[in-house]
């Protein structure tokens, strides 16, 4: 009777649609990662854990320890795949070493999303970061769906990597989005516990599986849905021909970066001399201590009929002025992205112009695939003519006092402090500017950096201690201690102006997102100052370099050059690497052959161990309850007295005592008791809330009487075989 106790196996057969289910969530990522080969290796990567998973399931009837078996064999297969020594060389075995360096790779991953615009390119590290994440919900996914039968709850944990194209509204491939749900459907109809045949769920199982999709899901989806990092300036599609958008978040925070890499272009531009340095969006000039914020008043708009600059512009056809065609590829904004100089536009649809900003934005209008052109001066400022203005804080009441406000909860003393030695030798406001800006771009005093994490509520003196950050650090820097010595100064965030893609024409692309001080000179306006090392934003403004600038010469804008742009001002790899030293874990690069034996040698060993666990226990692998108790009923009757598995427990018992009665055959009234008593247990155990109160080891124990006294009725002993008349004639006639 033990052999009929033991219950059935999980259905191994569904663990390969969870791992396709998966892998086709991969779809709704493409937000947030550039597709390419590394898709290969997530295949042969899942391919892998899946088989062990599956295998574990054929051998075993353990419901924990295929999900212990491909824990394990994930780590062991990602090991080589992603583990990297101090000198580079391949970890290929899960020792102290290997596990660490693997960590090493999932945090550099971490740090690589967190700092990163989307779509990422994927390398080694990020990679090791999504196959982690795509292993933990295989596993989560595959332990609810076939351990404890609960596909509709794993739908929660298959729906995680769909949850960024979801929430932010992108489209995604329709055929893709229809093959998961197909593969949850399946998923249910494999899993779908057969009356009879399998075992409740325990309460707790069910309520820690449960738990375990609620923290999964908590965990994975504020990153997805706009946190740090990827949350920041993204907004892009797949790559299979969708357009990709870009937003740029005008509440910069101090904690996420405005400066990692991206491919993914937010505008072309094509110019007939000069180009601007930058492309500005919005002005911001309130400071929390950690966080800037838009105006809730920008002192209203005008028509941009005329000039846009925020002070009069004598003479405006004799300046000499450059016209800058642009297109916007994928920028989504109310903004428009314009040079910080005197300009003119020219724009369809609906938008006007802000002088206290000194931006043009719409109420109804966007910019996606928006074509404009503006003729601007972008030789606008010298160094003699600012210099000559002196203090130039003539118009410093004017602007109000929101332009110099220092946040209480900042070191408002030491900030003076500081700006006071600076610009000690400083006679003029574009002295102290020019020495405030040398100072943080000076190399011995701070270091550019991605991985900073500010804490507390006073950013920039967390800034100040540890000496290293990015542009919004070094920005809010300059400005806070310009503001300190009285000068009003602004936040700015836009884009540096890219790079050459063809022989006329510029690319800006979302890895050029920046963030730039802007200080106000009485008679010329605000004026832009790039506090930010070189290693980030290339060269300064030549009006605002303390090297070569002769009297009368200056530019806002960069002379166009007759090669592409070295690319100076490119963005730093968050990680400190250059592109070639953090490689991309194509297909080839992954140790294949040794993996395989890996793999092999663990299947042997889960072979040995699972056999020997079956000698050992001897069948006792599944909790016996009333519901596997009642299949082994059902299955040691005689075959044609064994009930449709369509019948009630109730109706189950008519059934037998029928096909009995036929051939002249009964139970015995205390077995017959027995049998409907049993019946009832098993009916309460299915659908009453607290189940049945009759214990399993009676219900055992009247099953093996059950099933006895039927083949008794029939003339069978026991073991099927024929019992001599007299025996039979008392079973008949119920002695």
């Amino acid at each position: 009777m033990n052999d009929l106790i033991r219950g059935t196996r999980a259905p191994w057969y569904a663990t390969p649609v969870v791992a396709v289910a998966v892998l086709l969530g991969f779809n709704g990522l493409t937000t947030m990662i550039v597709w390419g080969p590394w898709l290969g290796t997530t295949i042969m990567l899942m391919v892998v854990v899946t088989v062990a998973v599956s295998i574990t399931r054929m051998v075993s009837r353990s419901r924990l320890l295929p999900t212990v078996v491909g824990a394990v064999i994930a780590v062991l297969v990602s090991i080589p795949a992603f583990a990297r020594g101090p000198e580079g060389q391949v970890r290929y075995f899960p020792t102290p070493s290997g596990l660490h360096d693997l960590a090493s790779a999932v945090r550099e991953g971490i740090h690589v999303a967190a700092t990163t615009v989307a779509p990422a390119e994927i390398n080694r590290p990020l990679l090791a970061l999504v196959m982690g994440g795509a292993f933990a919900i295989f596993l989560v996914a595959e332990h609810l769906a076939v351990s404890w039968r609960a596909a509709a709850v794993s739908g929660l944990v298959l729906i995680v990597p769909w949850m960024p194209a979801i929430t932010l509204q992108n489209r995604v491939s329709i055929g893709m989005l229809l093959a998961a749900i197909a593969c949850w459907v399946i998923l249910l109809a494999l899993t779908k516990r057969p009356t009879g045949a399998a075992a409740r769920p325990s309460t707790v199982g069910a309520v820690t599986a449960a738990a375990a999709t609620v923290v999964l899901v908590a965990l994975v989806a504020p990153s997805a849905l706009g946190g740090n990092g990827w949350g920041i300036i993204p907004r892009f599609t797949t790559p299979n021909g969708l357009d990709t958008s870009t937003r740029l978040n005008p509440t910069s925070d101090l904690r996420n970066s405005l400066t990692a890499n991206s491919s993914s272009p937010v505008l072309v531009y094509v110019s007939t001399g000069a180009r601007p340095d930058v492309f500005r969006l919005y002005t911001v000039t309130n400071f929390d201590g950690t966080q800037w914020s838009l105006d809730k008043s920008d002192g209203g708009h005008v028509p941009i009929t005329s000039v846009l600059w925020s002070n009069p512009v004598p003479d405006w056809n004799a300046h000499q002025l450059d016209r800058v065609d642009v297109s916007i590829r994928g920028l989504i904004s109310d903004h428009l992205p314009l040079p910080t100089v005197p300009r003119t536009v020219d724009v369809p649809g609906s938008w006007t112009y802000s002088p206290s900003q000194d931006t043009v934005s719409s109420s109804t209008d966007k910019t996606t695939g928006l074509d404009y052109s503006f003729s601007a001066d972008l030789n606008y400022f010298n160094a003699d003519t600012l210099r000559a203005l002196g203090n130039a804080s003539s118009d410093d009441a004017l602007l109000g006092a929101k332009y110099v406000n220092i946040p209480a909860d900042t070191d408002s003393k030491r900030f003076l402090a500081l700006a006071t030695e600076i610009t000690a030798k400083a006679t003029t406001r574009y002295d102290q500017a020019l020495a405030l800006q040398e100072y943080f771009r000076d190399p011995a005093n701070f270091t550019y950096s991605t991985s900073v994490d500010p804490s507390g509520s006073d950013s920039v003196s967390v800034f100040l201690d540890k000496r290293e950050g990015y542009c919004i650090h070094f920005a809010t820097g300059m400005i806070m201690l310009a503001r300190s010595l009285g000068i009003p100064a602004r936040l700015a965030v836009g884009f540096l102006p890219g790079e050459a893609s063809t022989d006329s024409a510029y690319v800006v692309r979302g890895g050029d997102a920046h963030a730039w001080p802007e200080l106000y000179f009485a008679g010329e306006g605000w004026v832009r100052f790039e506090p930010t090392p070189a290693v980030q934003t290339g060269p300064r403004p030549s009006y605002a370099d303390p090297v070569g600038n002769p009297t009368g010469t200056g530019s806002g804008g960069i002379t166009i050059p007759t090669a592409a742009p070295s690319g100076a001002h490119r963005p730093a790899d968050p990680g400190g690497n250059s592109p070639s030293s953090v490689d991309a874990p194509a297909t080839g690069s992954v140790p294949w052959p040794l993996i395989v034996i890996l793999v092999v040698l663990a299947a042997i060993a889960l072979g040995g161990v699972s056999w020997w666990l079956k000698r050992r226990h001897s069948g006792e692998w599944q909790e016996t309850t009333p519901e596997t108790v009642w299949s082994t009923v059902r299955e040691g009757l005689p075959p044609d007295t064994a009930w449709p598995l369509s019948l009630t427990p109730s109706e189950a018992v008519d059934y037998v005592t029928r096909a009995l009665a036929t051939e002249g055959a009964f139970l015995p009234l205390d077995i017959l008791k027995k049998f409907t008593t049993m019946s009832n247990a098993v009916a309460d155990y299915r659908y009453a809330p607290t189940g049945t109160a009759l214990d399993v080891e009676t219900i055992t124990e009247w099953a093996e009487d059950i099933v006895a006294a039927a083949a008794q009725a029939r003339g069978l002993d026991a073991k099927g075989r024929p019992v001599r008349g007299a025996a039979q004639a008392d079973v008949r006639h119920g002695a």
